[in-house]
């Protein structure tokens, strides 16, 4: 168990498998710690928007075609809007904005997700009309995020815990 105190002053405790303390400092887990958040935001997000837990089917081969299904829009999502957030970074360079708007991933996977259909399979539209409709969207409401911005935690009560897994969570098998 490794214990931090933040910068909010709050303690925070990490627990780790690598015992041998020569070879893990213990400052080189906080800073590894951050460097793991892009991946569990993105496991969140896929969780979340493209809702991993609720399978088409109950065989293994619909559980995994469902999953890679979402690996893939998610990976072309990142791939498409990648041009659009430099787009809309060199815009705000020119403006000299002091935010900086980035793609809103949860507009884009929607908009991709009511689009893919027309991007693979469609062949009434052509690939580069139905890519310049995703481009627009990605480009509408951008979402900008203050650097050093800080939200506190909620301090959840016994009563507001013992509620939200009574009533709030779900498990979808």
């Amino acid at each position: 168990m490794l214990k931090f105190t933040l910068e909010s002053g709050e303690v925070e405790v990490l627990l780790t498998t690598l015992l041998d303390q020569q070879k893990y400092r213990s400052a080189e887990f906080y800073e590894v710690y951050g460097w793991r958040w892009r991946d569990e935001t993105y496991d969140d997000r896929s969780r979340n928007i493209f809702e991993v837990e609720r399978f088409s089917g109950q065989s293994e081969a619909s559980i995994q075609q469902d999953f890679y299904g979402v690996v893939f829009l998610a990976s072309l999502e990142s791939i498409l809007s990648k041009e659009v957030e430099e787009t809309l970074q060199a815009v705000a360079v020119t403006r000299k904005n002091t935010i900086v708007p980035q793609v809103n991933h949860a507009v884009s996977y929607v908009a991709l997700i009511e689009r893919v259909g027309s991007l693979l399979a469609d062949q009434s539209k052509s690939v580069p009309t139905v890519l310049r409709e995703l481009e627009h969207l990605f480009r509408q409401n951008p979402s900008r995020h203050r650097a050093g911005r800080k939200y506190p935690r909620e301090v959840l009560t016994h009563a507001r815990k013992l509620k939200f897994y009574r009533y709030s969570k779900r498990i979808i098998a």
